[in-house]
């Protein structure tokens, strides 16, 4: 069963509806909505199993992202949610947005099983 995740996503409102979604599904999760510093630290402190990045965020803070992946000792998974078809490599898994709402806990839930 999924337990924890970490959430970046652009916009802060879509952050808050995961907060609750995560919530209502028994699954803790810590957002960013906004990545301007090294956030490695974090992954080492909440050892999620699962770090959920939307591939705008990725292309406005790539290598400050990569850097922060790379410098935790934590154990995840790594699922980049993508706006187009095109592939990016690097990633344990890759979803289409839009998030759907309905479904969504399920989802991500199946790639930890």
């Amino acid at each position: 069963m999924l337990k924890q995740i970490v959430f970046i996503y652009r916009d802060e409102f879509v952050c808050r509806l995961m907060l609750k979604m995560t919530a209502d599904a028994g699954i803790n999760c810590y957002t960013l909505s906004d990545v301007n510093e090294n956030f490695g630290y974090v992954l080492d402190d909440l050892s999620p199993e699962l770090v959920i990045i939307d591939q705008v965020s990725l292309e406005n803070n790539t290598a400050l992202i990569e850097e922060s992946l790379r410098a935790s000792q934590a154990q995840f998974k790594t699922v980049l949610l993508k706006k187009s078809e095109s592939e990016t490599t690097g990633f344990d898994f890759q979803m289409n947005l839009p998030i759907k709402v309905e479904t969504f806990i399920d989802e991500i839930s199946s790639l930890v099983k």
